[in-house]
């Protein structure tokens, strides 16, 4: 992930909501950095290519997201 960071001169937190939003996932980025926050917004002006989401998606070592939901995790 640090790799596709640098190559698309983006931060990896950048890179992990880039590559929800292409999934069409929700998600809500917290932080109470002002900074942190200006930054997280900053996803909407680059997209990860093919070969990005491809070995992002291949962090997956579950399978799938089924196996998230084999037990309550809250």
């Amino acid at each position: 992930m640090a790799g596709i960071a640098r190559r698309t001169g983006r931060t990896p937190a950048q890179v992990l909501l880039r590559w929800s939003l292409q999934h069409g996932l929700v998600v809500v980025a917290k932080s109470t950095h002002r900074d942190r926050i200006h930054e997280n917004a900053q996803i909407h002006d680059f997209t990860l290519s093919a070969e990005d989401m491809a070995e992002l998606d291949a962090l997956d070592r579950t399978g799938g997201t089924d196996r998230a939901l084999e037990a309550k995790w809250w």
